[in-house]
């Protein structure tokens, strides 16, 4: 480039501290103007400078670099709720579908967690939302499981099967005394007092556990007291056949009739 200085054009300092210098590469010219600066001369003419657009393109170029790469693990990012090393993960092409050693993913974490936003963002980048882990459970159960109903719901709308009759028999096997828990299957349709394969209701089952809190949040969502099996037992009879006074107790509180 030809940086003759004459009237037509205009010797330009090029200061990197100097919020002036940014004005005078992107202001046109048409008259004489020397501006000492402290290393590099630019001539412009009733123009954009070369080095101003150059410049220019060079930020562009830095805006749309990828991020930086992760720096801890995806599970240990989503144990520690940290969405911008999560979205790196995924940026950087991380398997969010990869169980860890115990055989969960990375979106049964975020569900058991109850971590919606993090739940959500899994999903809409490609994890598996009906997978499995090693006791057979999805995301969707393993939030119910744990108590996060709102993650359970959200996991629901965006996409995810749910048997509530079956994960109420899982509920109670897993002592999930949650009241929340109960309140979400019964709204999707569990029933308290549905017979089970062995005649049993779902009552007999909680109090063949001896989960106490379980029994009442049955009880609560409507379990029948006193209802008869096919041999005669009631959930009354039953719990003295387990010889569990508390359960004895919390049932004849809620009504619970002995039997001749």
């Amino acid at each position: 480039m030809d940086c003759t200085l004459g009237p037509a054009y205009i010797p330009i300092a090029l200061s990197s501290t100097s919020p002036r210098f940014l004005l005078q590469l992107t202001r046109p010219w048409s008259y004489h103007d020397s501006i000492i600066g402290e290393s590099v001369v630019v001539c412009m003419r009733n123009s954009f400078s070369t080095l101003g657009l150059s410049l220019l393109c060079v930020l562009l170029l830095l805006s749309c670099t990828s991020p930086e790469p992760p720096s801890i693990t995806l599970y240990r990012a989503i144990h520690a709720g940290d969405l911008d090393q999560i979205k790196r993960h995924i940026q950087h092409g991380t398997d969010i579908n990869q169980a860890d050693r115990d055989g969960q993913m990375p979106l049964h974490v975020a569900a058991r967690k109850g971590r919606q936003v993090i739940t959500r963002l899994l999903v809409q980048n490609g994890a598996d939302i009906e997978a499995k882990n090693l006791q057979g459970l999805t995301p969707l159960e393993v939030a119910v499981l744990a108590g996060k109903v709102q993650t359970a719901r959200m996991l629901l709308k965006q996409g995810a099967a749910l048997d509530a009759q079956q994960l109420l028999l899982k509920a109670i096997d897993a002592d999930a005394n949650f009241r929340d828990v109960f309140k979400f299957l019964v709204s999707q349709g569990a029933n308290v007092n549905a017979d089970l394969a062995n005649g049993e209701t779902p009552l007999f089952r909680a109090i063949g556990t001896g989960h106490l809190i379980v029994v009442k949040r049955l009880i609560d969502e409507g379990a029948d007291v006193n209802h008869v099996i096919a041999d005669g037992s009631t959930p009354l009879s039953y719990a003295r056949q387990k010889a569990d006074p508390d359960i004895i107790r919390m049932l004849k509180r809620f009504g619970a009739e002995e039997r001749p």
